[in-house]
């Protein structure tokens, strides 16, 4: 059981000077850095110096408060009247640094033996911050050296409060943070005595600790932070490191007995241990659960909004324990230990997946066009700049007059400006039209009247939806609901255009579905809302929904395919796809559609062609003698003279008219025979070479019959005809 023992509040103080100190550590450090850490050291100390006296004065004084008390007669003078008494409790209950000196004066002017019970629970329902500790043990300091008896009830309030059910939530765990360390305080100055105050302590950090979910984390670093000097000795790690590389030797404060800091710096330890093998079984259910979602996000092709939320849940439950973990293990000053990685992608991501495509953008200038975007929220704020230093030239009457000619112009104006927008051919010219329009026509009649202008483009100039897509995204960071209404009236006509059904208006569904998939490009309209199209359409993939599907893909397949968020979706949808194309009976204009899609997406590898080998003019001659001249009847004995008179010591010439007897495929088939007549005479003068054409004709053949490709059956027929004349 925990147990105050003999206090001693001194705290070291550095050992050298600052001068010394300075001369040490000066050549490490810049001088800006160096005076920075100098005073964060002493700050501490002087803090942490300035608490221990204060508590150890405290402690003193309600220790000795039983031969300075007054007497019952001197009690009974001061004023003991109900609506005094009552207003005092009354003020308790807003207890505050800022009324601590008033209610300290009104304390000793009253007389409230009558009501230290109501005293006692009005301190302790009091919403105090931890800055009012002090201040309010100090209060509570004032009254235990007048009435004795105050110790006794306030101890009941605290034990009400500090009640902390093993198997039970913490009901207000921001008022438990703070009574916990307001009760350890009134402990150390000895308000309430060491042997009733330290087993309700201990009782309570020990369930605290025995919290397996860890949501008594936040209670455990409160505790530790302002508690932690005086109860477990601790010094953050950072001090630590500090008073090391200064030469500053600390002295932990002893209000506690050692043997009792040693008892609860244990009990945080192990605390501690457990905090971070759950955070590591955490970390593995997590990844085992991303890793389901992922297979079920390539077998399905998309997760249910509940289990994506699941896994949110789990991260951020994860990154606060992280977090909790790294603080206390900085206040225990204990190294953390390694945990295992945590698989914090994105589920829409797979293990190891490449979602490069291969390529995003077609070239150099297109990837310009798509991702470099005029700041506009620079240009505005340099123009409001240049507003005002022109209107403080201008008088208000006449600012008055030209706002109602303004008024009726800008109206005129807006409508031009809306009518000259499809002249807007290039890069240049969109991007000075958006700026015009958030400088002239931003207004909410403008905006509107813009989004139904947008809207409205004629279905047969698709060549200004990507000017009109970036022209959107010029406005969306500043006016974000032209981006939104659009949106949502694109959405709006394609599931229009879907549940309709109809096999008529082709070209005003491609450019719906072109329109939107530009906004994708420029990251505007939502990639999940395109995914969902896309099911819906290969759900029912005939006829114009096949033409929409492609057009989509075409336009922003490759985007949705390189972005990790989209990847496996993208990646699904492309092979049922072409799933659907290889059991549907489609026209072939379909099947060219859908192969454009595709492979637009995901371009087939390019093969490298291998040139062809360029003979020598030996080699020639031998192939044609062997191929050419051998097909004249009677020309064995011509054709064997050329064999014999060819350079057999050479391994080039050698190996390649073993290759050209080999090849009986290529002679006429009637025409076998003589070759095979050739190398059976050729065996008196070169029997090595034979036995090479015999194991090239038996290599061949079982090439032939393990390929087993239809485009062989005749030179299979040849070589084994080939065979058949070499053995007789």
């Amino acid at each position: 059981m925990l147990q105050l023992t003999d206090t001693d509040t001194s705290v070291e103080e550095p050992t050298k000077s600052e001068e010394e100190v300075g001369m040490d550590v000066e050549d490490d450090f810049n001088q800006d850095e160096y005076s920075h850490l100098k005073e964060e050291l002493l700050t501490y100390l002087q803090e942490s110096k300035h608490s221990s006296n204060a508590k150890f004065v405290l402690l003193e004084r309600n220790n000795s408060a039983a031969l300075q008390r007054p007497n019952a007669a001197e009690i009974a003078k001061r004023d003991s009247s109900i609506k005094k008494n009552t207003g005092f409790i009354k003020k308790l209950r807003n207890l505050g640094a800022t009324q601590v000196d008033q209610l300290v004066i009104e304390c000793h002017s009253l007389n409230l033996s009558k009501y230290l019970s109501e005293a006692a629970s009005a301190i302790v329902e009091a919403r105090i911050k931890f800055t009012d500790i002090p201040s309010a043990v100090l209060l509570c300091t004032e009254i235990n050296c007048v009435y004795p008896e105050f110790a006794r009830p306030l101890q009941d309030e605290f034990i009400k409060v500090l009640v902390v059910n093993k198997d039970e939530p913490v009901a207000n765990a921001n008022r438990l943070r703070v009574e916990l360390c307001f009760y350890a305080e009134l402990s150390l100055c000895g308000i309430i005595p060491a042997r009733q105050s330290l087993p309700v302590l201990g009782t309570t950090l020990t369930a605290l600790a025995q919290d397996k979910t860890f949501n008594t984390l936040s209670l455990i670093l409160s505790f530790c932070k302002h508690c932690g000097a005086d109860f477990a000795g601790l010094v953050p790690r950072r001090i630590r490191l500090l008073c090391e590389q200064f030469s500053v030797t600390l002295k932990k404060t002893t209000l506690l007995g050692v043997s009792k800091q040693e008892s609860v710096r244990n009990l945080l330890h192990d605390y501690y241990l457990s905090l971070c093998r759950h955070l590591c079984n955490e970390q593995v259910k997590l990844s085992a659960y991303e890793k389901q979602s992922r297979q079920i996000l390539i077998a399905k092709g998309e997760l249910r909004s509940d289990r994506i939320s699941t896994a949110e849940v789990m991260r951020a439950e994860i990154q606060t324990l992280l977090s909790g973990a790294v603080t206390l293990a900085e206040l225990l000053d204990v190294e953390l230990p390694d945990l295992p990685d945590a698989d914090f992608q994105d589920l829409q991501l797979g293990d190891g997946e490449d979602c490069s495509g291969g390529h995003v953008w077609e070239d150099e200038t297109t990837r310009l066009f798509y991702t470099q975007l005029p700041d506009v929220k620079e240009y505005l704020a340099q123009l409001n700049k240049q507003e005002e230093c022109k209107e403080r030239s201008t008088t208000k009457s006449e600012s008055f007059k030209t706002d109602d000619g303004d008024s009726t112009c800008k109206k005129g104006a807006l409508e031009t400006f809306l009518k000259l927008l499809p002249n807007c051919s290039n890069l240049e010219m969109v991007d000075n039209a958006a700026l015009e329009f958030l400088v002239y026509f931003n207004s909410k009649i403008g905006r509107k009247k813009l989004t139904i202008t947008l809207f409205m483009v004629p279905r047969t100039r698709l060549e200004l939806l990507p000017l009109y897509a970036r022209f959107v995204a010029i406005l969306s960071p500043v006016v974000p609901d032209v981006a939104t209404n659009l949106c949502q009236q694109l959405k709006s006509e394609m599931l229009r255009h879907i549940n309709k059904k109809d096999q008529v208006n082709i070209e005003s569904k491609k450019k719906t579905v072109k329109f939107i998939g530009e906004l994708v490009n420029f990251g505007v309209y939502a990639k999940k809302e395109v995914l969902r199209a896309l099911k819906l359409l290969l759900y029912d993939f005939t006829h114009h929904n096949i033409e929409m599907v492609c057009c989509l893909l075409e336009t922003c397949g490759c985007v949705l395919y390189a972005a990790s968020d989209t990847h496996l979706s993208i990646k699904y949808y492309l092979e049922q796809m072409m799933r659907l194309k290889t059991i549907m009976a489609l026209d072939s204009r379909y099947v060219i559609l859908i192969e454009n899609a595709y492979y637009h997406i995901l371009p087939p590898e390019n093969t490298v062609l291998q040139p062809p080998v360029q003979l020598t003019p030996l080699q020639h001659y031998i192939s044609k003698t062997i191929y050419s001249d051998l097909m004249e009847p009677n020309s064995e004995t011509m054709v064997l003279t050329v064999l014999r008179s060819l350079d057999w010591e050479s391994e080039e010439t050698a190996a390649y008219t073993v290759q050209c007897l080999t090849k009986a495929f290529n002679i006429g088939y009637s025409r076998i025979r003589a070759l095979a007549s050739v190398v059976s005479m050729l065996t008196d003068y070169q029997e090595e070479v034979v036995c090479c054409v015999v194991d090239g004709v038996l290599e061949d053949i079982r090439l032939g019959m393990e390929v087993n490709k239809a485009s062989m059956n005749q030179r299979r027929v040849a070589m084994i005809k080939y065979l058949g004349e070499l053995y007789n």
